[in-house]
């Protein structure tokens, strides 16, 4: 009988070579990886082909040098688990990666939770995210028609869309759940060619007719005297008024964001400044003060003291919405003018120092634009129209009169 031939001791493997086997307890095939740093990396599958194709993705991940991270882990879950994960009120939970003001992070979750994770690419899995999957969805949504305006979204609001997601993954790039950034190849929309609505002189003259008597008249005519902002006026405290140097510095806002207002800081450190008070301004500013008395003896002890210059009738903050929806669009209406956006009252302001020879720059800083190139294409075009001249003349001795003429129209009541 010939002697047993024995079989050679099994070549133990080395770092980094990998192994697959059969875990009993789990039922399941484990591939198992030693990385350079001793560390082992181990995925589990149903079948021994899918934990060997398994191996192989660890084996090419570590060759390349990029970070192995979940490959269980979608862009969804990502995203809404991770990144941005909110309660049942729709607020950040505190282990959120991102930060930042309540508005932003309002905009970045309506994103994410209608544009990113019920689309094309919500499902995929988050290693395996190509820049041709960012490039599919960003096409898809340039087409795609939004169920609030009925028309397809424009190219600024479908870039908003695809920055959100390009700043998402960067932090899962940061976090080693993937090597590179696929959202940084694919080419950003470019910016609509948006230039600013502004009413012509007559028309602010028509409005300014209508709002007189308003509980909120001297709010439109600060806003037309000063290009301020909605939140900016919202946001004003009197102790931001200096009446000694005849101006007042816009150093806080009002935000509404899901019916709570938060009071915050304007978005741009440029958009903190001084802004001068011309006389009339300085009247409106008197006559506020004046009509905000006999309201805080009338709520008495139901008042809160916020020190605002415009707040509601218990000395709240004003609602952006039903300001918008039950004062300003009602007084358009009375006005018989253009239906415009609140910030477009700034257009006016604006072309009408440029009418008066104020200088660009000048005018930048007043509005708080972050560069003068915005103030010239927004609004300073709007003197190309002779017509727009001729009314701008009119406008200025009008506003030169600190008193604003009677409309025949009435006008709603403030809130």
């Amino acid at each position: 009988m010939a002697p047993r031939r024995e079989r050679p001791a099994r070549k133990r493997r080395a770092n980094g070579e990998g192994t697959v086997f059969w875990v009993a307890p789990r039922k399941l095939w484990a591939a198992e990886l030693t990385l350079p740093d001793g560390k082992k990396k181990r995925k589990y599958s149903k079948t021994e082909v899918q934990a060997r194709k398994e191996l192989r993705r660890m084996l090419t991940a570590v060759e390349r040098g990029e970070p192995l991270g979940r490959d269980d882990l979608t862009l969804t879950r990502f995203l809404t688990e991770i990144f941005l994960p909110v309660d049942e009120k729709r607020q950040p939970l505190p282990h959120a990666l991102m930060k930042g003001k309540p508005s932003h992070l309002a905009r970045t979750d309506g994103i994410i939770r209608d544009h990113i994770v019920p689309s094309s690419i919500g499902g995929l899995r988050l290693s395996r995210l190509r820049p041709l999957d960012i490039q599919q969805w960003r096409d898809a949504k340039l087409v795609q028609v939004s169920p609030k305006t009925q028309k397809p979204y424009s190219p600024t609001s479908v870039r908003l869309m695809q920055v959100t997601l390009q700043g998402a993954l960067k932090h899962a790039v940061r976090l080693e759940f993937i090597a590179r950034n696929p959202a940084e190849l694919v080419p950003l929309p470019a910016k609509s060619d948006f230039e600013g609505t502004a009413w012509e002189p007559d028309e602010a003259m028509r409005f300014l007719a209508a709002c007189t008597g308003h509980r909120l008249e001297n709010l439109f005519v600060l806003a037309l005297l000063t290009g301020m902002r909605e939140g900016e006026l919202l946001g004003l405290r009197w102790a931001d008024i200096h009446w000694d140097a005849n101006m007042l510095m816009v150093q806080s806002n009002v935000v509404w964001v899901r019916g709570t207002a938060h009071h915050g800081t304007p978005k741009r450190e440029r958009s903190k400044r001084p802004v001068p008070l011309v006389p009339w301004a300085v009247d409106v500013l008197r006559r506020q003060q004046a009509r905000q008395s006999p309201e805080r003896q009338q709520a008495a002890t139901d008042w809160h003291d916020l020190d605002l210059v415009f707040p509601n009738n218990v000395g709240k903050p004003i609602n952006t919405s039903t300001f918008r929806t039950r004062v300003f669009h009602p007084l358009m209406k009375a006005a018989n003018v253009r239906a415009i956006r609140f910030q477009d009252i700034r257009g006016t302001t604006a072309t009408l120092l440029a009418f008066l020879g104020v200088d660009e720059v000048v005018i930048q800083k007043l509005l708080g634009h972050a560069a003068v190139q915005t103030t010239q294409r927004h609004y300073i075009h709007l003197l190309d129209d002779p017509r727009v001249r001729e009314a701008l003349e009119r406008l200025q001795a009008r506003l030169a009169t600190p008193q604003t003429a009677a409309a025949g129209a009435a006008a709603p009541e403030g809130r």
